[in-house]
């Protein structure tokens, strides 16, 4: 005949609570982590949409200064384009050490952040 011992069900059903508690916690940092991540990825966006704007004022502004010394409007615009795209391929060629990397390093180091509250 088996004998029933009371300690053993408390022991098993710590356990279980103690592995609930942790898949818990897991799912919980996980979504404050990921929800940092995109938070950052939100405020990055608004602030590259009002530096784009500020960009195309100003771009307007550079072509019309241009268009005047040039003396003619298409050249001032033309000149101004052509200084965006040597920019662009500027960026395009070192784009591993100017773009990927440092954007992979900032999300790394922010999923990777331990929080000030955790032991």
């Amino acid at each position: 005949m088996e004998t029933q011992h009371p300690e053993h069900d408390d022991f098993f059903g710590n356990i279980k609570e103690y592995i609930h508690n942790r898949i818990e916690l897991a799912r919980l940092l996980a979504v404050e982590k990921s929800s940092t991540v995109i938070a950052g990825i939100v405020a990055g966006f608004i602030i590259v949409m009002i530096l784009f704007m500020t960009l195309l004022f100003f771009s307007f502004a550079a072509g019309l200064a241009v268009s005047d010394y040039f003396g003619n409007r298409w050249a001032g615009f033309a000149f101004i384009g052509g200084f965006y795209l040597l920019v662009a391929g500027l960026l395009y060629s070192f784009r591993k050490n100017l773009l990927i990397g440092p954007v992979a390093d900032v999300l790394i180091r922010n999923m990777l952040k331990e929080n000030k509250n955790d032991n």
